[in-house]
């Protein structure tokens, strides 16, 4: 994909990285001089070099399930095979969790080590799993020191800028696939128009998935949170105009990125948060959903690893009350 507003050195860049990713997943030779294994040359044993890897693949749980599958004798799965009957088990009553509709979830994060790994992983197609993979469309240009690059280039430990500090590594990269026949899920984008919330915000029309929160000004807010500003999803703000609900017409690939702490990020140089599963998350899933749902963070153990919160966040019936108040 090319992205004809970009510098040169910024495209070379984006082309860097996919070169880069590429090569990071082919195994190079390290000398290993403690190895065990040994080529015999001119009568002299020589060790044989070790593979090193940079990138691993994580298996998902049903991959896990079928590897554990070929491990049982085939006598329990061959209708022709003698069999001896299982000692009988207690049973157990599926859980809740199973009738939920499953969608497909890819992750990218950056191990202790700093490998780069990468999971695919069925999960439960809610709405507070779907709001961690669905926020920014294939296209959007993240800030980073070297230049904006787009969401899908991205890598974990890649820096970006973030609107009040420094810039920060990405740890985590989230993503799925929106489909407009979707019967269950998001399959709406909204397309914010450029400048339309003051000059180069954003700078170049910008494509958002359903979940993107927003940076949000006004003075009203000081009276209910003590300051002006306030994270905002982009639903409340459409209105055909500036912020206009688009049905794509094809697939789209969206994504959402997440830092060491909550922090606002330039995106098409328009303030936008990175993840967070917010206050409310911990009531949202119960411990079998909630197993699920830290499987796809891998990176941390539990939720409160998500840290704080940056800015508040409104709803949509806050936003009216506050236009009516």
């Amino acid at each position: 994909m090319s992205y004809p507003h970009l510098s040169a050195p910024h495209a070379a860049r984006t082309g860097a990285q996919r070169t880069s990713a590429a090569k990071s997943a082919t195994p190079k030779s390290t000398p290993n001089v403690n190895s065990a294994m040994h080529d015999c040359v001119d009568g002299k044993a020589v060790a044989k070099p070790a593979t090193a890897w940079t990138v691993r693949r994580v298996r998902s749980s049903s991959m896990a399930a079928a590897s554990a599958r070929k491990a049982v004798p085939a006598c329990l799965y061959d209708d022709s095979a003698p069999r001896t009957a299982p000692a009988a088990a207690p049973l157990v009553p599926p859980a809740p969790v199973e009738s939920l509709p499953l969608r497909k979830y890819e992750v990218l994060w950056r191990g202790a080590n700093g490998d780069i790994l990468d999971l695919s992983q069925r999960a439960p197609a809610t709405a507070v799993f779907e709001a961690a993979f669905s926020a920014l469309a294939r296209g959007a240009l993240i800030a980073t020191p070297n230049g904006p690059v787009a969401v899908e280039d991205l890598l974990p430990g890649d820096l970006v800028d973030t609107v009040d500090g420094a810039p920060m590594a990405v740890d985590w990269i989230g993503s799925m696939q929106v489909t407009p026949d979707a019967v269950d899920g998001p399959c709406a984008l909204y397309r914010v128009a450029a400048d339309s919330f003051g000059f180069g915000r954003p700078g170049l029309d910008l494509m958002l998935g359903p979940n993107a929160r927003i940076l949000h000004r006004a003075p009203a807010l000081r009276s209910y949170l003590g300051t002006d500003q306030a994270l905002v999803p982009i639903a409340a703000l459409a209105d055909g105009i500036s912020v206009i609900n688009v049905t794509p017409m094809a697939s789209v690939r969206t994504y959402h990125i997440a830092l060491a702490q909550h922090r606002l990020i330039k995106v098409n140089g328009f303030p936008v948060e990175t993840y967070h599963p917010g206050a409310s998350a911990s009531a949202q899933l119960p411990p079998p959903l909630r197993a699920q749902f830290m499987a796809l963070f891998p990176h941390i153990h539990e939720l409160g690893d998500f840290g704080a919160m940056a800015l508040a966040r409104l709803s949509v019936g806050d936003l009216e009350k506050l236009d009516a108040a």
